[in-house]
């Protein structure tokens, strides 16, 4: 084995890192180090301890976003005010809490001791609560409108603060959009990655990976480029001196809890869109399973690599934003250009609205040029739920499903089971758990009796769909024109009301963490609708006129229609399980019962046994809380329900 040629002390692009030289490692740079020495010397003193479960409010979203504490000293301290970047400021007086970001971020780094978390608990997607047990009279937190803008949520469980002068700086009347992920959970897949990263991040490995490129792709090395990392995936890129390149990808085993079936997956699906379609997809050059890979680093698809100057979430993001931040669409686009975008997009869904299938999973090549469901579907959903909700894998979907209606069931089902088995973080009160529970089961018995969907769509063919799809999979060259789609691991036979419903990331954001919360979202969504949908029709009466689409196929009509009806909300809470609270209240429950009834009179309309049932699983839910564990579902699966809710 020659040399590599990529860099030996090479950082992986961990998305918003910032990067900096640690004095302890000879001067290598280290991701995340030069965050942690910012905030050591802005937060030298004050009264709020930093520890492992411990972050200040703006991280939130920054902490998440721009990088992690990989040093810490357990006697940090914060200051009372901090000012990051000059657009979030927090003040914190006379209470000592601390604020515990139970979403995103966690590193093994902190020191591992037990802290209080009762006090102030803060979390990116949609919570601040504030128990009165631990704030005095005196206590003030004082919270820009700018820093309110990321959250969904601010709960104040009869704190002081709602008397407080000071109050009008929290926005009372938005509700939370979110359930947080299990804290725990996500802990232990940083760990996953982390362990494999020191495996894949070395010399041998990365001297491995460029031999096996050159064996299956052929040609002279001119350069091994350092690895980067996008959200699920790892990516060495390697040029020839033929002026090609190609990529090799490892799913992280931390962040995808079933490689080989991703891998799988998706590689079927790049091949029967490039047969099928005249969507550019990269060409496959060679995949397999981790026995094959270099070192056994795990499941990999080795493809060309196809040169681009970015992607189109590039061209429709808020210019200047900083570092890290999550896109939003330019509220100040050309219309030029957004039209230009919608239209090579619109294109794109069409062509995959045109491949259906008579049953809802995932699709694979049987013989010849004949594609068939086989296997079970696999969604992003699925995936998130292992990984940051310690799903039990024994209750997702095992195989092919027949028609919409049971798949609608499945997934209604799915998301009272998230609630009963997720461990951590799952409710904040008894009654925050009994809401999430009746929600859950009225969700379950109108998708039951079929109220929540047109049974003339239910009983149409199933769809290929991507529910993952948006402006980032489209590279694009200078003139802004799509020359490859990628990410195609959660691309499945879906049923129809999925393609038929508007996509949602016209604003790039999704609506559960947009910065006005779900309504400022969906007024801000509308216009953007509009214009999608006339590019739609153009794009659909061009290909009627070219015998490339049969009429009764347009998709902007049913788009339409999905969204006046309400329909996009059902069809989106089915697909986002820790959406699906501030969706069902917002958008869904009305539907069916009126906004008159309070939350306690929905809890008659349950079925018996879910009536009789709830003080139980609250009382559980509630000793969950006490101690922060995971469950071990490999003890358990295979054997009786643990619990009679799931």
């Amino acid at each position: 084995m020659g040399i590599p040629s990529i860099i030996a002390n090479s950082n992986l692009a961990f998305p918003g890192a910032i990067d900096g030289p640690n004095p302890d490692t000879n001067g290598v740079s280290q991701p995340g180090y030069q965050w942690a020495s910012q905030l050591e010397q802005h937060f030298g003193g004050g009264n709020l301890e930093i520890d492992r479960e411990a972050t200040v409010p703006f991280h939130l979203k920054l902490f998440y976003k721009v990088g992690s504490f990989h040093r810490s000293k357990e006697k940090d301290k914060l200051r009372n005010t901090a000012q990051v970047y000059g657009r979030q400021d927090v003040y914190l007086y006379d209470s000592r809490s601390n604020l515990r970001d139970q979403l995103h971020v966690r590193t093994p780094t902190f020191p591992e001791r037990e802290t209080e978390v009762e006090e102030i608990s803060l979390s990116f997607t949609s919570l601040i609560h504030i128990s009165h047990s631990y704030l005095s009279s005196t206590s003030l937190i004082h919270i820009s409108h700018s820093y309110l803008s990321f959250t969904s949520l601010i709960h104040l469980s009869h704190s002081p603060l709602i008397h407080n002068t000071h109050h009008s700086h929290f926005d009372l009347s938005v509700m939370s959009a979110c359930m947080p992920y299990d804290d725990v959970a996500w802990v232990r897949s940083d760990e996953t990655t982390n362990k494999w990263l020191q495996k894949l991040c070395t010399l041998e490995s990365y001297g491995a990976i460029e031999d096996f490129v050159r064996e299956h792709r052929g040609g002279v090395v001119r350069e091994a480029y350092p690895p980067t990392r996008g959200g699920l995936n790892v990516h060495f890129r390697v040029r020839f001196a033929d002026g090609g390149s190609a990529i090799m990808r490892f799913p992280d085993p931390g962040r995808v809890p079933f490689p080989d079936e991703k891998v799988r997956k998706e590689v079927a699906i790049m091949q029967m869109v490039r047969d099928r379609t005249t969507i550019p997809v990269p060409r496959i050059i060679h995949y397999g399973m981790t026995d094959e890979s270099p070192l056994g680093l795990g499941p990999f698809i080795l493809m060309e690599y196809i040169e681009h100057v970015g992607d189109l979430n590039d061209a429709l993001n808020t210019p200047r934003v900083n570092v890290g931040e999550r896109p939003i669409l330019n509220p100040r686009i050309r219309p030029q250009r957004l039209e230009l975008v919608y239209g090579q997009i619109a294109d794109i869904l069409l062509q995959l609205s045109q491949l259906s299938f008579a049953r809802i999973g995932s699709p694979s090549n049987v013989y010849g040029d004949s594609w068939s469901v086989t296997e079970r579907p696999l969604t992003m959903n699925m995936t998130e739920l292992v990984q940051l909700g310690n799903f039990p894998p024994s209750k997702l979907p095992q195989g092919t499903v027949d028609t919409a209606a049971s798949y609608f069931s499945a997934m209604a089902q799915i998301h009272l089971t998230h609630l009963a088995t997720q461990r951590n973080d799952a409710v904040e009160s008894a009654e925050d758990c009994r809401r999430k529970y009746i929600a859950r089961h009225l969700f379950i018995e109108r998708v039951k009796q079929s109220q929540l969907s047109d049974p003339v769509l239910t009983a149409s063919p199933s769809k290929l769909f991507c529910d993952d799809l948006c402006p980032s999979n489209f590279l694009v060259n200078a003139d802004l024109k799509v020359v490859a789609v990628i990410d195609w691991e959660f691309t499945y036979a879906a049923p129809a009301e999925f393609t038929y419903s508007p996509p949602f990331w016209l604003l790039l954001e999704r609506p559960e963490y947009w910065p006005g919360g779900l309504s400022d979202w969906a007024a801000t969504y509308e216009p953007r609708l509009q214009t999608f949908l006339r590019v739609l029709e153009d794009k659909e009466q061009k290909a009627v006129r070219e015998g490339n689409l049969d009429p009764a196929d347009r998709l902007s009509g049913r788009m339409r229609a999905c969204w006046e009806c309400g329909d996009f909300w059902v069809n989106y809470a089915l697909q986002r399980s820790w959406a699906f609270d501030g969706i069902y209240w917002k958008w869904i429950d009305s539907r069916s019962w009126g906004a008159e009834m309070t939350v306690e009179q929905r809890l008659e309309l349950l079925p018996a046994e879910a009536r009789e049932g709830i003080d139980e699983f609250v009382q559980r839910k509630l000793e969950e809380c006490k101690t922060r564990v995971l469950h071990d579902w490999s003890a358990t699966e295979g054997k009786k329900k643990r619990y009679k809710w799931t």
